[in-house]
Order: structure tokens, then C-alpha cells, then sequence
């Protein structure tokens, strides 16, 4: 079977993406190519998904959830002056995260996965972001699956797993809803900003936690000054955007083979949760975003809503867990930088 377009089409409708402003400016035709190929992923994506579920027959507790790449974030990456590759060579279109309780869970994952037929190793061991964190302070592992014999006609796809524990993940899905409230890129390692210091800060919190201090340990010593009180604006912007936040409509029940449909608007500080089908789910969620507006939407394959916000808190305000984290007794002084009730 031949794919309906090839991946040099899909190439030149990344390129042309790039001279996009959003993805509502984005040209007709060049998001009907996109639109394909994004959806040519949810077959590696269910099958990674299927391929890991044999993680509860090896003792580890874990949550998982599936993702198709948000259109904006991939227009952004396109454009960002460090990117080297194309839409076509992008390897996480397709997402599946894994949050594990502890770092001995972890690594029994990472040696689960590194032993999967799919397992890409060209393209993985230089994502161990454990071993090697990112700059802004990132920790978890990073693998890429390969999967072949799809019933889109391409010869192969790739999906990306993202392996965290639960204090790594409570650290980026903390750092992923400051910078919607405060309109910061962090995660994309952006500008700096108040926030930097403190995120760094928690990132070393939190591998001491883990991991046990080290003898160069920053995380040993208090934030003081202008740190401590860039911390505490920080606490306080998360608490008040989830003190904001108000579900309209209830939380749907999500049955077998359901995906969850979020539709978060940052301006009115709603949430619009639908449960939908693979197909209706894919089209409202591609329709929401070519339409603009002030609507941040994410389509998510889980088993169930607990799971959905236990995977995206982010879209919650699903901060409590990062803030408690001030009174693990590894951290000095932590009490003085929860914000003032």
C-alpha cells in the first residue's frame, strides 16, 4: 500500500509550517498533509501502548498514557534556531508517557524497554536525560520505538517514550503550567526568567531525593534573597491558577478504547473535558486547531479521567503534589518558601 502522501510531501508541508504565525495561519494544504501524518501515528502509538502493558506482570506500578503532537508545539519546533531535522525525521509525533513511583521502577522499565523488538537503539541513548539532564534541569529517560508493517503504507514510524517517576514528572508538568500562565518557555528553554533558578533548584531537590546527595550538593543550601522570593512568586502563580481553574460540564466516564478531548482556556479559566472515539476525537481535535481562538486543546488515549489528570495535571492545576515536595526534610529551611495563604 502507498501512503496518500509521501514523506517528501510531508517534508515540504513542515517547511512551509515554519512560515506559519499559528496554527490557524497555517496554508490549507500544507495542515491537510500535517493532519495526515499526525494521524498515520496513532497506529505505533496503540501498539506501543499494547507492547507495554506487560509492565504490571513484572511488579512495577506504573500510569501510561498516549499523546498525538500538538500542532502549535510542532510548529514551534520547526522553527526553534537549534533544530536541525524535518517534520518527516520528527521521531515524537507520536508520544507515550510512563510515570513509575521510584528510581529502581525506572530502571526496571529502561531494561523492559531496551529489550523491545521496536527498541530504536540509534536513536536513544543520547536522550537519557537522567544521566545527562537538560539545561533548565529535565530529568527522566527518553527512548525511540520503530515500528513497521502500518496499515498507513509507510514503511515505518516512529514513536517517542518518555519514562519519568512521579517527583520528575510533578517537576515538569509543574514547569509546563507556569509557562501557560505566565507565557514563559522554560521547557523550551527560553529566555530567562524569575522562574529558572527555582526550577533548577527543585531539579536538584529532587535528584537528591532519589538519588542521595552528592558532594557537590546545591540543593543542599536554602534559597535566600532574590531566589527565595522568585520561589515563592512562582508557588504563588501555580496555587492561584489552580485555585481558578473550574471544569464546565462535569468529568466524563472514558470506556475501553475512549480518548479524553481537554480544551483548556487560559483567558477564562475553564476546562471542557468530551470523551470521544478515535476518529471523532481526531477530527474535533485537528478542527480546534486550525479554528485559533484562546482554547489550549490535547487529546489524550487513557483508560480512565484519575489517569488523565494523574498524566496531565498540568491541564488541572494539578500543582499540590509539586508543592509538597518543600516538605521532604532533605531541604533546608523549605517551609519558608511555601507562599504566604
Amino acid at each position: 500500500m502507498t501512503p496518500l502522501y509521501s514523506k517528501s510531501k510531508v517534508k515540504a508541508a513542515g517547511e512551509a509550517a515554519k512560515s506559519a504565525s499559528s496554527p490557524s495561519d497555517l496554508d490549507p494544504a500544507a495542515a491537510q498533509v500535517i493532519n495526515f501524518w499526525r494521524q498515520a501515528h496513532r497506529e505505533p502509538m496503540l501498539r506501543a501502548i499494547d507492547e507495554l502493558s506487560g509492565l504490571t506482570a513484572a511488579g512495577v506500578q506504573y500510569a501510561m498514557a498516549g499523546r498525538i503532537k500538538k500542532l502549535d508545539t510542532i510548529i514551534d519546533k520547526l522553527k526553534r534556531p537549534s533544530s536541525t531535522g524535518y517534520l518527516s525525521t520528527m521521531h515524537d509525533i507520536g508520544g507515550v508517557r510512563v510515570v513509575v513511583r521510584d528510581m529502581p521502577s525506572l530502571r526496571k522499565v529502561c531494561s523492559m524497554v531496551e529489550a523491545l523488538p521496536s527498541y530504536c537503539e540509534e536513536h536513544s541513548p543520547k536522550r537519557d536525560y537522567i544521566a545527562h539532564p537538560k539545561g533548565d534541569g529535565y530529568r527522566g529517560r527518553h527512548y525511540i520505538l520503530r515500528y513497521g508493517g502500518l496499515g498507513s503504507g509507510y514503511d515505518s514510524l516512529y514513536v517517542e517514550l518518555q519514562v519519568r517517576t512521579e517527583r520528575q514528572h510533578q517537576w515538569a508538568t509543574a514547569v509546563e503550567m507556569y509557562d501557560s500562565v505566565k507565557g514563559t518557555r522554560l521547557k523550551f528553554d527560553g529566555a530567562a526568567c524569575g522562574g529558572n533558578a527555582f526550577f533548577a533548584w527543585m531539579s536538584e531537590v529532587i535528584r537528591t531525593l532519589e538519588e542521595g546527595p552528592s558532594a557537590d550538593d546545591r540543593a543542599q543550601a536554602p534559597l535566600a534573597g532574590a531566589a527565595a522570593a522568585a520561589a515563592r512568586d512562582v508557588l504563588g502563580c501555580l496555587d492561584a491558577a489552580r485555585n481558578g481553574l473550574s471544569v464546565i460540564g462535569g468529568e466524563p466516564e472514558l470506556k475501553p478504547g475512549d480518548y479524553a478531548l481537554i480544551a483548556l482556556n487560559h483567558e477564562m479559566q475553564t476546562i471542557v473535558v468530551a470523551a470521544c472515539d478515535e476518529e471523532e476525537g481526531l477530527r474535533r481535535y485537528f478542527d480546534s486547531e486550525l479554528a485559533g481562538g484562546q482554547e489550549d486543546t490535547l487529546l489524550v488515549k487513557a483508560s480512565s479521567m484519575e489517569l488523565v489528570k494523574q498524566m496531565y495535571p498540568n491541564y488541572f492545576g494539578g500543582i499540590v503534589s509539586f508543592s509538597s515536595l518543600y516538605g521532604e526534610r532533605l531541604v533546608p529551611a523549605a517551609d519558608d518558601l511555601r507562599p504566604a495563604p
